[in-house]
């Protein structure tokens, strides 16, 4: 992977020396870059590519992933906005800037990404598994379950065990009234509240005349 980086870059970079302006050259050379994770190189063709063809979503998705791995999320933020307005169809678009957001806690804004996603592809598995950890996250055990058990039936790659593990943590709360140590703990709290009341009974018929 990293030769096919370095013969892309040289091949960019070639064109690029023969025509500075050529369509779609300093996005790939952004690209080959990233390949390379040569992080603060890649960042400059891709605003180039900005300026040249301000309607190519790949070079915006590119400049993203930069300020992603230089730790500037706001920007990259604005960056994937500035992608999903050139490709609003782009699921795995959508779906980067929903991670993003996510990561750095805005779960608001990660659920209007993702649900828009899945009205897209409503079969989205990794969609689906980002839609049941925002919900689980949220308090709500029941859409986390049915995300969580919809991705694993769903398309695209996920780390299945990962998920079934989070399912099952999502049921297990659900049913945490009838585990054994609760049930334990709700018994002696009741008996508890029942010597309080014999307690009671005694004195009030100390207190009656009989």
């Amino acid at each position: 992977a990293t030769g096919e980086g370095a013969g892309a870059r040289a091949a960019f970079e070639s064109a690029l020396r023969i025509s500075p302006t050529q369509t779609g050259a300093q996005a790939g050379l952004g690209r080959a870059l990233l390949a390379l994770q040569l992080w603060a190189e890649a960042e400059a063709p891709f605003r180039r590519a900005i300026a040249q063809v301000g309607t190519d979503a790949s070079a915006y998705a590119g400049l993203a992933e930069v300020l992603e791995h230089t730790q500037r999320e706001p920007e990259a933020m604005q960056a994937w906005d500035g992608a999903i307005d050139r490709a609003p169809g782009d699921t795995a678009i959508r779906l980067r800037a929903a991670e993003l957001a996510h990561r750095t806690q805005q779960n608001a804004l990660a659920r209007a990404y993702v649900d828009r996603v899945l009205t897209d592809a409503p079969r989205h598995a990794p969609a689906l598994v980002l839609r049941g950890i925002i919900a689980s996250e949220e308090g709500d055990r029941n859409a986390a379950r049915a995300a969580l058990t919809a991705a694993l039936s769903g398309e695209g790659a996920i780390d299945r065990a990962a998920v079934e593990q989070r399912r099952d943590d999502a049921l297990g709360d659900e049913h945490e009234d009838q585990r054994p140590e609760r049930l334990a703990e709700e018994e002696r709290r009741g008996g508890g509240r029942g010597e309080q009341h014999r307690a009671q009974g005694a004195l009030l018929a100390l207190a009656v005349p009989g």
